[in-house]
């Protein structure tokens, strides 16, 4: 992520006005009447930190395209409009993401250069048949959803961080447990570049409020006293849960539940082939989510993981708070602790979670786990397909929360009058089961209903009606390449050296060929070394050809080349000068636009290469590749800090947000 700027709201998601609220359409409005009512009304339909639009808000855009003043300037400004703005998997089914896509300029045309096959030597070594023309049968493997979100949505915090509260972390403690880091580049990571130089990504911080991006660390202690910072003695759990009170509004007696994404801040440099693979950058960083329900207990999958407590000595968690909208915190909070408690009890973790089978996909399968956990359904704790890693159980609990209050009435509205009778009944003996208590009751407007959803049981739509959708391998490579390796901070060459390394770790995840890779990577290479042209002050054929030559080299190293090869009586491996060549076809066949275009801001470089990608995302998108028994959905542990920071789509409904980092009581002292 490069580095984001902290005046830039990020963390949470969009509200909305009611959809009853959304204004009528004025009769025989011209073109001038609808672009200052879309004007007037647009700001009601993406408030807030994440812009967001919904179903009912698309169908209002879509029919508003489609009133007979609804000119060609009117259908510009609402593209326009529309541009960094998430779309909800329900408004992009109603048919929004089709208009707006037939709204965009064209993307340019013309050869973008790869028309052969050859073999190269890819950056895990040995020699491989490889495509290096267009999309041709691809897959969904490089949906990197370049042309689909834009620069400014991506997170750039920038700028000095802020460590909030009265703790900073003991000298001892960044030099053992965290290998050395800076204290005021604790929670970030120093990319080393191909070629050498670095840049530093923060890509543990978080919002603070106020302008302010950082980490607020609270100290915690299991089972023992600790310290305050002005010096009384208070049990291990005071401080966090009278901060997380204070900031969910909460009682002293009401309910605490917070989700827990545990952190590796020692991982805290690395070029980009460790970010991808040991330093486990590929998900964040991160390698556990949990939940804290107060008095110093968390819950997990494994069910007795960290024995039920914090265990946070060189292991921080990022704290973070899931909202409803239009619902008290205490509410949703003890929503989420009869679901967890619930499912928690006898959880299963996969013997294999790395290719554990994430199939809570849809709110259809994730009501239907429910229900079948509650009544005891052999197969879901027998049969490891249905077993569940920490962040899937965790999701699981999440999704519950949001659209099941627990009450009859509520049961019956999601299940029917007889089945969602005996199945509360059945929910409040196993609470009790679970607890030794009785199940309280909740009742709000669950999360379902609020996206428009007429049959919770079988919305069977992907990601419809749950907190966020679950990610792909695309959207994890995506993920990475947006927070560790973006084109506008890294360049082109770098670029495509990550796109190049990322194989092996997708060939490991989805048991994808080289030559099904490579056949839909490098039309998209290409366009980025477009771009990266573009951006060059290129004046001149012979400005043109010092840009080849500069970059096939650039790009060779990247690809695993040593520099030495260019020295005298070094040797150039030709396989992986083909491959370098190959990224550069598209610049060649482009040139004389290059040449009449060049010399613009990386910014502009990116707008264009968003458009010159749709055509060979979309199509990439079509079809899966790899091998199909190998999972294709996962919830990773930073799902809920991928969410918190504006970078993966969720609910609009629906926040995710850090409020601090939990750290052991041993590694902090006053500041």
């Amino acid at each position: 992520m490069p580095p984001v700027n902290p005046t830039r709201p990020v963390s949470g998601t969009s509200t909305t006005s009611n959809a009853n609220a959304l204004p009528a359409f004025p009769a025989n409005a011209d073109a001038q009447q609808l672009k200052t009512l879309l004007t007037d009304t647009f700001p009601k339909l993406v408030t807030g930190r994440t812009p967001t639009i919904n179903v009912t808000e698309a169908k209002w855009l879509m029919k508003l395209a489609a009133l007979p003043g609804a000119d060609a300037s009117v259908k510009a400004l609402l593209e326009e409009k529309c541009r960094g703005v998430t779309l909800t998997k329900a408004a992009k089914t109603a048919g929004l993401e089709a208009l707006l896509t037939s709204l965009r300029p064209a993307a340019p045309t013309g050869n973008t250069g790869g028309t052969g096959t050859g073999t190269v030597t890819t950056p895990g070594g040995g020699n491989r048949p490889v495509g290096t023309g267009g999309v041709g049968t691809g897959g969904s493997v490089m949906d990197l959803r370049l042309g689909v979100a834009p620069t400014d949505i991506v997170p750039q915090f920038k700028g000095v961080a802020t460590f909030d509260g009265p703790w900073k972390l003991k000298s001892a403690a960044l030099a053992d447990a965290y290998k050395g880091v800076k204290a005021d580049k604790f929670g970030t990571t120093d990319v080393q570049l191909p070629g050498g130089g670095a840049f530093n990504v923060r890509d543990f911080h978080y919002d603070l409020g106020g302008g302010k991006v950082g980490m607020r660390f609270v100290a915690v202690g299991d089972d023992t006293t600790v310290k305050t910072a002005d010096g009384k003695t208070v049990p291990g759990h005071q401080q966090m849960d009278d901060f997380l009170r204070k900031e969910m509004g909460l009682g002293a007696d009401d309910p605490i539940f917070a989700l827990i994404g545990y952190i590796h801040p020692e991982g805290h440099t690395g070029t980009l082939k460790e970010l991808a693979g040991t330093l486990l950058k590929t998900e964040g960083g991160n390698t556990h989510l949990g939940a804290y329900v107060g008095g110093g207990r968390t819950t997990n999958s494994p069910e007795t993981y960290h024995q039920n407590q914090w265990e946070v000595a060189g292991y921080p968690a990022n704290v973070q708070m899931v909202s409803l909208e239009g619902v008290p915190q205490k509410t949703l909070n003890q929503n989420a602790l009869i679901a967890d408690a619930i499912l928690n009890k006898g959880v299963q973790f996969p013997p294999d979670y790395k290719n554990d089978f994430y199939k809570t996909i849809d709110l259809k399968t994730t009501l239907d786990f429910y229900k079948r956990w509650v009544r005891d359904d052999p197969e879901l704790k027998s049969n490891p397909k249905w077993h569940t890693y920490c962040a899937e159980h965790k999701t699981i609990v999440t999704n519950i929360m949001l659209n099941v209050p627990h009450n009859e009435a509520a049961f019956k509205e999601i299940w029917g009058d007889a089945e969602g009778k005996k199945l509360f009944g059945e929910v409040q003996a196993k609470y009790k089961a679970a607890t030794g208590k009785d199940m309280p009751e909740t009742s709000f407007e669950p999360l379902w209903k609020k996206e428009g959803i007429q049959n919770p049981v079988n919305e069977a739509g992907f990601g419809k009606g749950l907190a966020w959708p679950a990610e792909t391998t695309p959207d994890i490579m995506n993920d990475f390449m947006n927070v560790y390796a973006n084109f506008k901070d890294v360049g082109g060459v770098t670029t495509c050296a990550m796109l190049a390394g990322f194989l092996e770790v997708l060939k490991e995840r989805t048991g994808v060929t080289a030559e099904q890779y490579f056949k839909l990577a490098l039309p998209v290479m290409n366009k980025v070394m477009i771009a990266e042209a573009k951006t060059q002050n290129i004046a001149s054929p012979a400005d043109l050809q010092k840009f080849m030559q500069q970059s096939a080299a650039a790009l060779y190293v990247g690809l695993g080349g040593k520099k030495e090869d260019f020295a005298p009586g070094g040797t150039i491996n030709p396989q992986t000068m083909g491959l370098a060549q190959n990224m550069l076809k598209g610049v060649e066949a482009q040139a004389p636009d290059i040449l009449q275009n060049h010399g613009i801001t990386k910014d502009q470089a990116r707008g264009w290469l968003d458009k010159a990608l749709l055509p060979d995302l979309e199509a990439a998108r079509t079809t899966p590749i790899g091998d199909p028994n190998k999972p294709r959905y996962f919830s990773p542990p930073n799902i809920t800090h991928r969410v918190a920071i504006g970078l993966h789509e969720h609910s609009k409904f629906v926040t995710v947000k850090t409020l601090c980092t939990a750290v052991d009581h041993t590694e902090v002292e006053p500041k």
